[in-house]
């Protein structure tokens, strides 16, 4: 294993050439407080950083022939963006797009539209398209799916694999779209990894399919024991989509390790992240827009926490907090820094909310 970034900040969503010679993130290196898209050769060369546009530039995808990346953008207008992998302007080919994925061929993009906040199609509908990589008019693909999204292509070109929904509140799963015409056939990995006790409930951190080749589709998943997500793979038939064996998995360690990408010559390059989520208070004036404060920390420990809900008088705060495998709802007095948990819970996400009046008192001595 070859580390190739070692910035303090945020490096994430990394991907690489078909020859395994190039390799394409996002970083907030700069110190601007966005992310950018950089290359950088494999072998070890300084990175090039491809934007300067103050909005987010991310989720870079890097031609087979390492010629070009495409990459989404928040800048205006959003959308998908093309550029020369060592320089040159951005072009937007596809308005509102997100996740762009070459094709095998290099001659196509595969990509998605809806909300990015959305919980995974849970309960808003996302759609996915191919657009010729010069640009063009977009085909929609999966149409007949709820929330489809996250495509990435068949080894032979010839189909997507996508995650989606039959319908509204049905159940996820990986589907394979016939890109020559034809419905989506679910393929069955959701139920199929569960059975090997890997978390597919958790929406926050679905197992998404990130590459396909000939031996199979890497992915990043956690599994029931503890915090981190490592990388696996498995195998699935061509045609069917079907699980054709595994899953294995390729990573074991403390952190967090996701966003696969897979070269033509064996090369997974991926993110290893540690996060912490904390809670932080920031005083402004609602009414102005205008923040009139300092930015402090609520709490001291490092335990996971997620999103917090305030009484209107400020005193009383409710949160989630996950520890080992269960989870749990907490309520803090901001006056006095005591805490009390309310609930314990299964380990799944969490968003509490008080009552206006914070009538939440603390329990009797």
């Amino acid at each position: 294993m070859t580390r190739l970034t070692s910035d303090a900040g945020l490096t994430t969503e990394p991907s690489i050439s078909g020859d395994g010679r190039v390799i394409a993130y996002a970083s907030n290196r700069s110190g601007d407080d966005n992310l950018d898209v950089y290359v950088q050769q494999t072998s070890g060369d300084a990175a090039i950083r491809l934007t300067t546009d103050p909005a987010d530039d991310r989720t870079p995808t890097v031609s087979p022939d390492g010629g070009f990346v495409a990459f989404r953008s928040d800048r205006n207008p959003p959308g998908i963006y093309v550029v020369p992998a060592f320089g040159g302007n951005a072009r937007l080919i596809a308005p509102e797009g997100r996740g762009p994925r070459f094709s095998p061929d290099g001659h196509s993009i595969a990509y998605w539209t809806g909300p990015w906040l959305a919980p995974r199609s849970v309960t808003t509908d996302r759609e996915v398209y191919v657009i010729p990589a010069a640009g063009g008019t977009p085909t929609h693909v999966a149409a007949d799916l709820f929330g489809a999204g996250d495509p990435v292509w068949a080894p032979d070109g010839q189909s997507l694999l996508v995650f989606g929904r039959a319908a509204r509140g049905a159940e996820a799963d990986w589907w394979r779209v016939p890109l020559a015409g034809g419905k989506a056939v679910k393929t069955g990995v959701f139920p199929f990894l569960a059975t090997r006790r890997l978390d597919v409930t958790t929406t926050d951190i679905y197992p998404l399919p990130q590459s396909w080749d000939d031996r199979g589709v890497v992915f990043s998943a956690a599994d029931h024991i503890g915090d981190t997500r490592a990388l696996w793979l498995i195998a699935l038939d061509v045609r069917s989509g079907r699980p054709a064996g595994g899953p294995l998995r390729l990573t074991r360690g403390t952190t967090i390790d996701a966003l696969p990408s897979v070269s033509n010559t064996n090369r997974v390059a991926f993110a290893a992240q540690t996060v912490s989520q904390n809670i932080f208070a920031l005083p402004i004036d609602a009414n102005a827009g205008k923040v009139i404060g300092t930015m402090r920390r609520l709490r001291d420990d490092h335990a996971r926490t997620g999103r917090p809900s305030m009484s209107e008088d400020g005193r009383l705060m409710v949160f989630p907090k996950y520890e080992f495998a269960s989870g749990g709802v907490w309520a803090r007095d901001l006056t006095t820094g005591r805490e009390w948990q309310l609930a314990v819970t299964p380990r799944t996400p969490l968003n509490p909310v008080i009552t206006v009046d914070g009538r939440c008192g603390p329990p009797t001595p």
